[in-house]
This record gives C-alpha cells, sequence and structure tokens, in this order.
C-alpha cells in the first residue's frame, strides 16, 4: 500500500541518506566489532555482496575484492559465518547474499555504491 501523493522509495532513501532512523551504525560499528585489522576486508565483501544481484559464493567473492594483497579463502570462510551470525548476511547454499532487500540499500547509500 502506497498512499496518495507518497513516493516511499524516495522517502525511504531519504531518511536512510539523512541518517534519520540512525542506520549509519551498520558502517561504523564494522572496526570496533571485527577490527581495525579486517575492516578493509569486511568492508570490500559487503560491498561485493550489496552491489549483486545473485548470491555469492566465496570464490566469486575472491575474485570481486578488489585488493593488492586478497585474503587467503580460509580467512574469507572464517569471516562469512561472523557476518551471518551478525545479521548482515544470509547463507543460500554454498553462497550469501545481505540478509534483507533494505539492508542492502542502506549499506548502498551509506557506503555511495552504485
Amino acid at each position: 500500500y502506497e498512499p496518495p501523493g507518497v513516493d516511499i522509495t524516495h522517502l525511504v532513501d531519504r531518511m536512510i541518506v539523512e541518517n534519520t532512523w540512525h542506520t549509519d551504525h551498520y558502517v561504523t560499528r564494522i572496526e570496533e566489532y571485527y577490527g581495525k585489522a579486517d575492516e578493509p576486508l569486511v568492508l570490500a565483501v559487503l560491498d561485493a555482496i550489496a552491489t549483486s544481484d545473485a548470491v555469492l559464493s566465496p570464490d566469486e567473492l575472491l575474485r570481486r575484492i578488489p585488493t593488492e594483497r586478497p585474503p587467503s579463502r580460509d580467512k574469507l570462510l572464517r569471516l562469512l559465518p561472523m557476518l551471518e551470525k551478525d545479521h548482515y548476511l544470509t547463507r543460500v547454499g554454498v553462497g550469501d547474499r545481505f540478509s534483507s532487500d533494505l539492508q542492502a540499500k542502506i549499506w548502498r547509500l551509506h557506503r555511495r555504491l552504485a
């Protein structure tokens, strides 16, 4: 249901961008929860998954992570369950996707991803 004269998509986007709902914590808490050393990897993984329409396997994630020194597959396999337990990701078969479309949108808007 969309009330007459209200563009819900625009309203939700505005609330996220203006941080009215305090959704920036999804990004700002990464260093505190995952550590400074793993922060770049966590951000890269979540960026890759947030910008994909498909469920991404660990091997596909490794191909999409833009780093000079890509992590080992084992390191990634240790990280993914943590992101699942923290409700960023949901496992689908051997891959992962964001837990919800709204959370993926929140991530993309705060990280300014296309």
